[in-house]
């Protein structure tokens, strides 16, 4: 099951990487960065692309090892996500040291319940859990 899921996921990050509509926001993003455009272009530019989207989805690698600031450890990670023109839903998936963080953030004049999105959400993982083969751990035997 989670073969078919991985599976899905690499089938839908090739399939937006591939949609035209995605490459003038790509050049836009890299070209903006190399260069000090005026805030008003920016603004302008920025206005265009987030009015025509509705969702984001994010999935954000962080580091797989605990990561250390001034000699503490870093308990955990809080990924955030865009809100902004008519973004109506946001969602982040970020990894840190072996566990995972959802965030999910709505405009609650369209979505006034997150609650049920977020009822959903954990009774699709425990199914998940359900059906997800247990893995078993080797130990080495001395030979």
């Amino acid at each position: 099951m989670l073969d078919q899921v991985d599976a899905a996921r690499g089938r839908a990050r090739t399939q937006a990487s591939l949609t035209p509509s995605a490459i003038p926001g790509v050049w836009l993003r890299a070209g903006l960065g190399s260069v000090r455009t005026p805030r008003h272009i920016e603004q302008s530019l920025f206005d265009v692309f987030t009015q025509k989207t509705n969702a984001v989805l994010s999935n954000t690698p962080g580091p797989r090892e605990p990561v250390y600031f001034a000699g503490s450890k870093i308990a955990g990670v809080v990924p955030w996500v865009p809100a902004a023109g008519t973004i109506g839903i946001g969602i982040d998936v970020m990894s840190y040291n072996g566990g995972v963080v959802v965030r999910l953030r709505v405009d609650a004049r369209l979505i006034p319940d997150p609650e049920t999105i977020i009822a959903d959400y954990e009774r699709e993982i425990d199914t998940l859990r359900r059906l997800a083969p247990r893995h078993r751990t080797r130990t080495a035997t001395p030979n």
